[in-house]
């Protein structure tokens, strides 16, 4: 129960306590570390992208990682975004 919190704040912010069960819980369940650092990095194209150009390459390099990952959920979200309202 207490891992799954963890999964909601960004890594910088985790205790060490937390880093601790981070570890142990991405040693077992690899997907679910993909998933976590998917959903990290579309974070930080929304908080850290000043310009459309940039959030274009940016959303264009996460799309390419998404299908690499083969999370199907994940495939689902990138077709979902639609580029224009995420870019103004």
């Amino acid at each position: 129960m207490r891992s799954r919190y963890l999964l909601f704040r960004h890594h910088s912010k985790w205790s060490a306590d937390q880093k601790e069960r981070a570890i142990l819980l991405f040693k077992r369940y690899a997907a679910l570390q993909k998933a976590y650092g998917l959903a990290a990095e579309l974070g930080q194209i929304y908080e850290r992208c000043r310009s459309k150009e940039q959030a274009f390459k940016h959303l264009a390099l996460w799309y390419n990682k998404v299908e690499a990952s083969g999370i199907a959920t994940f495939r689902t979200v990138a077709r979902s975004i639609q580029l224009e309202p995420v870019l103004k």
